[in-house]
């Protein structure tokens, strides 16, 4: 790349991997007015409950740690995740007793991260509905919350963050079916030769941190004009799906 960076949230940048994720590092949620006042300046007018920054921009100490210039700017943003899996595995299994048989395959990756923003994740933002889910956010009853505080217009909590980065590592068991083949009496004096009777089902079980009611596996949506620039949060999730079938052979 020669020098050369690109991109906004999924981030082209010497010495990291391709489409990692970029942006502030959260340094979880402010609690009251003299946390703000000795804070960095940040973006927009900060209250209780919104988003602080780690200030990691401006000169080293003797130990190599930043000392921040006391403002949140660009220059505070750094790498902050990966969307390429370290591991990739997949687990194919295949029983058989008698006429009975058991199939079935177990995918999935680990060690890497996904993000979704705007109104899919963070409460009420673009005036959308607070899901079940969001209604952990910051109040002063309730200050150790999992989301800032409900705003419609603040600027700071929408800043792209490890606030709304999760992890995307999911273990699936994407197919399984179980069947029986009848017993070769059934078939005798008959024009049929076996008949094989199954149940399958499809996305049955998927373990994953990520965001509840989002799939991990969705795919990126560099271009995305909404602010989701990670898994694109409009993308319907795969489903669980459940089929019965007969194979007969002549």
């Amino acid at each position: 790349m020669k020098g050369q960076s690109s991109g906004t949230i999924l981030r082209q940048q010497v010495g990291s991997s391709v489409n990692s994720i970029y942006g502030f590092i959260a340094d979880g949620l402010y609690q009251n007015q003299a946390e703000i006042d000795a804070g960095p300046t940040q973006f927009g007018t900060l209250k209780p409950g919104d988003i602080r920054y780690k200030d990691i921009a401006g000169a080293f100490d003797a130990n190599g740690n930043p000392i921040g210039d006391g403002k949140i700017t660009d220059a505070d943003r750094t790498i902050i995740g990966s969307t390429i899996p370290r591991y990739t595995y997949g687990f194919n299994m295949d029983f058989s007793y008698k006429g009975f048989r058991l199939s079935a395959l177990i995918q999935g990756v680990g060690k890497v991260d996904g993000y979704l923003d705007s109104h899919y994740v963070i409460p009420a933002v673009n005036s959308s509905a607070v899901k079940p889910w969001q209604l952990d956010y910051w109040t002063p009853e309730n200050p150790n919350a999992q989301f800032p505080r409900v705003s419609l217009t603040s600027t700071n909590n929408t800043q792209n963050s490890t606030m709304w980065m999760r992890s995307a590592a999911y273990m699936r068991l994407k197919n399984v079916q179980i069947g029986y083949e009848l017993p070769k009496s059934f078939t005798d004096n008959t024009f049929l030769q076996s008949i094989y009777i199954y149940l399958n089902a499809q996305n049955l079980f998927t373990s994953t941190k990520f965001y509840e009611g989002y799939d991990p596996e969705i795919n990126y949506n560099a271009a995305s004009s909404d602010g989701v620039a990670l898994g694109g949060g409009n993308y319907y999730p795969q489903v669980k799906t459940y089929s019965f079938g007969i194979d007969v052979k002549f």
